[in-house]
Order: structure tokens, then sequence, then C-alpha cells
């Protein structure tokens, strides 16, 4: 190439292009850590502020064609005569979640007019960020006390991060209920206030750790599953057995003709401990799913050929159970896995 008279097309060139491509690891093992790759790029912080824009100008345009929606998170609007008025809104305290990854709730410590005792209702900074942008929407001529946005350089889901976004949102709060009653009072601010069904579920207000899954167990299966598929690579190499979660297609929709928001887990059973458990990350509202996700597992071959692999698909919602979308159970002692095996499994109803 370099001897193309093409400009540019130099030796050091073509060594940095064929480093990059990662020859030295497997197909799979390359194909993950591309993905990672594009995962990195669109974290970087020009790509999410340049997503905000886009979602606030979003906000501007459908706001008025929601259905009567005022949040993306309460499909109804309430009212201060529906509700009752509220007398004090302060922040007691934030709990870290894992569901299944990590992120912090907020717990809004709540006082009504005519009610002697306080409600606690729980709500993400996402959510509160949204309320934000709805409010200088609505009223944009409000100096209320302003919420970063959330995009920030490195890790967002950790205690200092959760500390200051706190003390946000206690600013932001105390500038709310300042304001005249036209905004303090609005539909918009009832809505936002109004007791979800994770309030009531969840009402433990002392956890300061949490897993999402000990209250919401996940989903019977479904009746006679058949719809979808999964690709997945299996390969043992190198001392440890490898699982490549590719995507899945044709996956079913969900309550309301929801797309699902798509997680894979894999076990090696028998395994009464879940040592050998893994999940991908999840992917929102997506019928075919690319999960791009390398799955390792350092035991022995003889110790691998024991085992029956189990990949299940789930639906994952916040606001109620998980739901089993279905999976495939393979034989390990039957398969040659030191030679990679890729292939779209079916899906079915195993459990």
């Amino acid at each position: 190439m370099t001897s193309s008279g093409i400009p540019g097309v130099t030796v050091d060139a073509i060594s940095y292009v064929q480093k990059a491509l990662l020859p030295e690891q497997t197909n799979p093992e390359a194909a993950a850590t591309f993905a990672r790759m594009i995962e990195s790029s669109l974290k970087s912080w020009f790509t999410q502020f340049n997503f905000f824009l886009h979602n606030l100008a979003q906000l501007r345009f459908s706001g008025d064609h929601n259905d009567g929606a005022l949040l993306s998170f309460i499909p109804r609007t309430y009212t201060m005569q529906q509700e009752g008025q509220l007398t004090s809104v302060q922040v007691h305290g934030y709990q870290k979640r894992y569901d299944p990854e990590k992120y912090y709730m907020y717990i809004l410590r709540i006082q009504r007019k005519g009610h002697a005792d306080p409600t606690y209702l729980f709500r993400s900074y996402k959510e509160f960020c949204e309320f934000y942008q709805k409010l200088c929407i609505h009223f944009p001529l409000a100096k209320l006390a302003s919420l970063p946005s959330g995009i920030s350089v490195g890790r967002s889901n950790i205690k200092q991060v959760a500390d200051k976004r706190r003390a946000d949102i206690e600013k932001f709060l105390v500038s709310l209920f300042k304001m005249a009653p036209e905004i303090s009072q609005s539909d918009l601010v009832y809505t936002f206030f109004h007791p979800l069904l994770r309030d009531q579920q969840n009402a433990d207000i002392h956890l300061r750790k949490v897993k999402v899954g000990n209250w919401w167990a996940e989903k019977p299966v479904r009746d006679n599953v058949q719809s979808g598929q999964i690709k997945m690579s299996l390969h043992y190499t190198r001392g440890a057995f490898y699982v490549m979660v590719y995507h899945a297609r044709g996956l079913p929709k969900v309550a309301n003709c929801q797309e699902p928001n798509t997680y894979v887990k894999v076990y090696l059973k028998p395994d009464p401990t879940k040592k050998t458990k893994r999940k991908t990350k999840v992917v929102k509202k997506n019928c075919h799913p690319s999960f791009m996700e390398m799955l390792e597992y350092r035991m022995s071959l003889e110790v691998i050929k024991e085992r029956i692999l189990e990949a299940t698909i789930w639906n994952h919602d916040t606001l109620q159970e998980n739901e089993f979308l279905g999976g495939i159970r393979l034989p390990l002692g039957r398969l040659d896995l030191t030679t990679e095996i890729i292939e779209w499994f079916s899906l079915g109803s195993i459990r």
C-alpha cells in the first residue's frame, strides 16, 4: 500500500491501522472491544451535550401532543384539588440501588395540608431534570435554581456526585416553593409529587443500599414462548470459557404493545450458589437488541463440560416485575468447545 502513491499512506499509518484492528484478539473479543469503544465515544461530553439539546428541543415542540401527560414517567395529570395542598417538601436522603445497574434515588419527605403524617416519595435525578426542564418550558420567566443536566466528566453514579446533586435539588425545591401560586401550585408540580406504585411498595426510607430485585421478583414464564432468537458464540481457549452475546431478534412486545428493555442472564448449571451468574447491560426499547458483551469463565474444560449453559432474556421494568421473554439450554458436554461455535439459537420456555 505504501507504493500506491496515495498521500498520507505511510508505513507508520499502516502500522497504526493494523494495531487498531486488534489482530491478536479473537473475532468475538475484537467485536466486544469495538463495541466498548463506540459506547465510550457516545459518552463523550460533546455527544451528551448534543443529545441534551435535541431532547430539549423535542420537549419544546412535542410537549403539547402527549395525550395530557406532563411528565414521561407519570402517565396522568394531577391537580392540587385531587392531591391536597403541599405544605412542606424536603430531601430526606438518598438510596443507592442496583436494577441491574447502579443508580441513586432521592427520598422526599412530603407534608400535605390536613394530613398529620408525612409521606415519602422516591425520585431519580434524571426525573428531577425532566421536571426542571418542563418548568422552564411552561414558565420561561420563572427564576428557579438550576439543576445541572447531569453531563459530567467521569463517573456520575458515585457518592460524591450524589451528595452534590442532593444540595442542588434542595436549592431547587426551596426556589420552587417561593414562586407564585401559578407555578408552585400548578398541575405540573402536583403531578411530579403524586405518589407512584414504587413509592407505596418501597417505603423503607432507612436503607442506604438496595437491590430492586429484593422487592420485585421476576415474573413467571410466559406460556408457550416461541418468539425470538439469540446469537451467541461459545469457545474454550487460553484456559477459559468465553460466551459472546451478540444480538437477539424477533423478541415479543410487552405490556401496551411496547418494545422491551432487554438484558441477558447466563448461568452454567448446576450452580446452587449462583457463582456463574453473568448479566449484560440493558438495551432499551428494542425487539432486536445488540448486546456485544463477552462473558468469561475461568474454569477447566472438564468442569465446563459437566455444565448446562442457560441463557435467558428478560424485559427490565423499573416500576414492575421483570418479565421472562425466552431462553435456551445447551448441554456443554455434547459440544466441541475447542472450536468456536457461533449460531442463532431459538428461544423457548425453559423454566
